[in-house]
């Protein structure tokens, strides 16, 4: 497991952003956040090629990268401070696992409430559905007073970590069989 990422030295937020929703949702919301400053963005579509060429054609995003699909979100997850993107339940786990405070930027109904209430009651990010600016204004607050908010997520994210569950579970199932 890589070490989750630490506050910036430099001032400068890493931001991880998965798009979910239409191609012009992920324009609108990556012009919101490039109005942020002491930030920068890496977008990863995955196997979505029409986002990704939307997104190349709109110059987007201003700072930071713009990746196709990628099989290294581990390590993307790790060496970035917010992750935006849809609450789908590996994706969170992934989040989880990562430490890395997690935006809620698009929601697909009927299959992400439990995600989406997990998040909120854990005090491990928020949700951000609704207008594309949304992302950026909850961003915003996060990173306000040097990050208090953030730093409020990453302790509430390490109080979730469970580093032995695979042992515990391996050895309830060896009992079981036994």
């Amino acid at each position: 497991m890589l070490p989750p990422a630490q506050a910036p030295h430099n001032g400068i937020w890493r931001i991880l952003f998965f798009p979910g929703g239409t191609s012009a949702r992920a324009v609108q919301t990556l012009q919101h956040l490039a109005k942020l400053e002491n930030i920068t963005v890496d977008a990863i579509t995955g196997h979505r090629k029409a986002t990704q060429e939307t997104l190349a054609a709109a110059g987007l995003p201003k700072t930071g990268t713009l990746t196709g699909w990628t099989d290294k979100m581990a390590e993307l997850m790790a060496t970035h401070h917010v992750f935006v993107g849809k609450a789908g339940g590996a994706t969170v786990q992934e989040a989880i696992a990562a430490q890395i405070p997690f935006i809620v930027s698009h929601v697909v109904p009927g299959q992400e409430e439990g995600n989406i209430a997990l998040i909120e009651q854990t005090g491990i990010g928020a949700l951000a559905d609704g207008a594309p600016d949304h992302v950026a204004n909850i961003l915003k607050g996060v990173l306000a007073n040097q990050g208090e908010l953030w730093h409020a997520w990453k302790k509430n994210l390490a109080a979730l970590k469970k580093p032995s569950a695979s042992r515990v579970i391996a050895r309830f199932l060896l009992d079981r069989a036994a």
